[in-house]
């Protein structure tokens, strides 16, 4: 183990050269996990989980300190996001955008239906694509708005 001289030069460089690896590499995961979609919604999760977009206000005290902690690991994620890809982030909240839309729509047409039921034919198509992926999001995504 080595010992850490604050007071000695060259100590305090290799100590900031590895304090930017570190940042650098930080960098690249979060930029790595916002190029491509699934990422960019598994990051969605997470912020929305940590409450970001909504207060964490609670008249329980160890209810709203608990959730201020989550929130906390969300702003720090945030700051990251926006320090390595701000044009990632405006793409994740379209995409969302385009989610939420696609579940209203669709929310629209099973109250136009009146019993609650899908009235529309289902698709023959088995190709195997991610419809699994997008129905458990959206699913994920009904079951947290208000009802």
């Amino acid at each position: 183990m080595t010992h850490y001289d604050a007071g000695n030069r060259r100590d305090i460089r290799e100590a900031q050269k590895r304090a930017k690896v570190t940042e650098q590499q930080r960098r690249e995961i979060i930029t790595g996990i916002m190029s491509v979609e699934p990422g960019r919604r598994w990051m969605h999760d997470i912020l929305e989980g940590c409450h970001i977009f909504s207060t964490s206000f609670s008249d329980a005290g160890l209810r709203m300190a608990f959730m201020e902690g989550q929130r906390e690991v969300g702003l720090r994620l945030l700051m990251d996001i926006m320090g390595a890809c701000p044009d990632r982030y405006i793409e994740m909240m379209r995409e969302r955008n385009e989610r939420q839309s696609s579940i209203n729509a669709r929310s629209e047409r099973r109250d136009q239906d009146g019993d609650g039921r899908n009235q529309e034919p289902e698709s023959d198509n088995d190709s195997g694509s991610d419809d699994f992926s997008d129905e458990y999001y959206d699913r994920e995504a009904e079951s947290r708005q208000p009802r």
